[in-house]
């Protein structure tokens, strides 16, 4: 009797412990799911959060740029954006992304400044709105009306290698019409020259380089709508007529030993064909007395020598300047200290016997 009362306690013991943890799991697994549930829309709401910020920043990106195009297109009230062609502009009370509503509403604090709102709503549970809102001033600053771009389009209508005649069509990128002005460089072939005539366009001509301006009937031109206007030019027909040459940068240095190098010619050749140098011919103030020793272009020695003042270095096969290059780097060397002197005249001569002198060149 006695063991069988024991044993009856232990089981009835054993089925309320069992029951106590069966209660206690049931809770704890509770608490868990709400855990769970309420982190993920903590979560979510996080999210959407960081969604509407950055549509109210993107928002405050586009009313800049508005304003960039002009402050005048910052007009008071409530408005929507809209993005296209690469731009941002306004279009409505408000536009809508997904499930956000996005209005931007402008107000003037003074004639050059304005107050720009972004409030960013969307729909939250219960019926309730999620909001955000960004609030800038923006100021208006003195507008610069940048100078149009101007294309020229040049076709060549008759070519008779002594002279030419072509079109040149002028156009623009802007939209509204301006008054267009361009410049055409006529130093390299196959549109080098001197221009005689030039018609529908008021012209100049100087450093090898054509402006033109509209007449009345022509002055502006827009997007779409270019004007047109015609030249005709003479190129040269001598070796020697081809022959460019600058000395704004020429001077003496040093050399070996001494200052004795004049450095910096710069010859070119603006034709439509190779021209030949034959032979340089040169005076220069010669108290007390110099004689020229060498001759380099682009730093290889052409021709080397004694002369005197009025001498003449002739060129061994002469020296090829190609067709429409340049600048190549003449170098002469004398036979001592040339500081201070003048270089009286410079004759470049061509094989097919044309010259053309240079100077005089203070050093």
């Amino acid at each position: 009797m006695n063991i069988f009362f024991k044993n009856k306690k232990l089981f009835g013991f054993g089925s309320l412990e069992l029951l106590l943890a069966g209660s206690i799991f049931i809770l704890l697994l509770t608490s868990i799911t709400g855990l769970l549930l309420y982190g993920r829309d903590s979560l979510d709401k996080d999210n959407l959060s960081s969604r509407a910020s950055l549509l109210a920043n993107e928002g405050l990106t586009a009313v800049e740029n508005i304003r960039q195009v002009s402050f005048d297109n910052l007009i008071d009230g409530v408005h929507g954006l809209y993005f296209s062609g690469g731009e941002w502009g306004f279009l409505g009370s408000y536009d809508e992304k997904n499930d956000f509503r996005r209005t931007v509403t402008i107000s003037s604090l003074s004639p050059t400044e304005k107050r720009v709102a972004i409030e960013i709503i969307w729909p939250k549970k219960f019926g309730r709105l999620g909001r955000v809102l960004l609030v800038k001033h923006f100021s208006k600053w003195p507008e610069v009306v940048l100078a149009p771009d101007f294309f020229t389009d040049i076709n060549i209508d008759t070519d008779i290698v002594s002279s030419y005649c072509a079109t040149v069509t002028v156009s623009t990128d802007s939209i509204t019409p301006v008054i267009w002005s361009v410049d055409i460089d006529l130093s390299a072939p196959l549109l080098n020259g001197i221009p005689y005539s030039v018609t529908s366009a008021d012209w100049s001509f100087a450093s090898s380089t054509l402006t033109a301006w509209g007449l009345p009937f022509n002055e502006t031109v827009a997007s779409g709508s270019p004007a047109f206007f015609e030249f005709c030019s003479n190129r040269p027909q001598n070796q020697a007529d081809y022959l460019i040459v600058n000395t704004i940068n020429t001077y003496v240095g040093s050399g070996n030993p001494g200052n004795r190098n004049v450095y910096d010619i710069y010859l070119g050749n603006n034709g439509i064909q190779d021209i030949i140098l034959s032979s340089i011919n040169l005076g220069w103030t010669n108290t007390p007395v110099r004689r020229l020793q060498q001759i380099f272009i682009d730093g290889t020695s052409i021709w080397s020598g004694n002369i005197n003042s009025g001498g003449t270095a002739v060129i061994s096969g002469g020296y090829v300047l190609v067709s429409g290059s340049g600048p190549y780097n003449l170098r002469l060397r004398f036979n001592n200290d040339f500081s201070g002197r003048t270089i009286n005249y410079i004759n470049f001569n061509f094989l097919d016997g044309s010259t053309k002198t240079i100077g005089p060149i203070s050093l």
